[in-house]
């Protein structure tokens, strides 16, 4: 019986942060994101092809790349944050708000007839983000292909000179990750 007052008391003991700051707090959520420069690094996750021709973007699983986006203050991310180097996209619905982010694009790329369908999910914070790209090509000629690409990214200060507010100045760094 002493035993079983004993450990109560040990285990009320350990009860309480003994004046110790917590330390694994979350980073706040965002009510939108952050104006200014944004670096993404993105790594090719999924890649299939979805008919018989060879990948009209041929970017296997495990490319890498570095993405640099300006965002503006106020109003919508621009198109770019989401779209990926290389694609000229328009929003069909971006929402980012309280944290959250749902995107789904119709975007254009070079040298493709047909067009390029981008669905973004994720999260972000005031300096962070993450998501997932999801990247579907309907080509007018064979080549098709599916592939998710994981986007990682942190606002790194104001926009530079060699970007506009809205625009996408990547400086690729490796291999481009759609």
């Amino acid at each position: 019986m002493r035993g079983l007052a004993f450990l109560s008391l040990l285990a009320l003991a350990g009860c309480g942060d003994n004046g110790a700051a917590v330390q694994n707090e979350a980073p706040a959520e965002a009510a939108t994101i952050a104006a200014g420069q944004w670096t993404l690094e993105t790594e090719v996750t999924q890649f299939a092809k979805t008919d018989n021709g060879t990948p009209r973007i041929d970017t296997p699983v495990g490319t890498r790349a570095t993405e640099t986006v300006c965002v503006g203050a106020g109003g919508t991310p621009p198109p770019a944050l989401f779209g990926g180097e290389g694609n000229d996209c328009h929003g069909d619905s971006i929402y980012a708000r309280n944290g959250r982010l749902s995107v789904q694009m119709t975007c254009t790329r070079h040298g493709l007839s047909g067009n390029v369908l981008i669905g973004a999910n994720g999260t972000f914070t005031d300096g962070q983000i993450e998501y997932d790209r999801d990247v579907r090509t309907n080509l007018v000629t064979d080549g098709d292909v599916m592939m998710t690409v994981h986007v990682t990214g942190r606002r790194s200060g104001a926009c530079t000179a060699d970007t506009d507010a809205g625009g996408n100045a990547s400086a690729a760094a490796g291999d481009h990750a759609g």
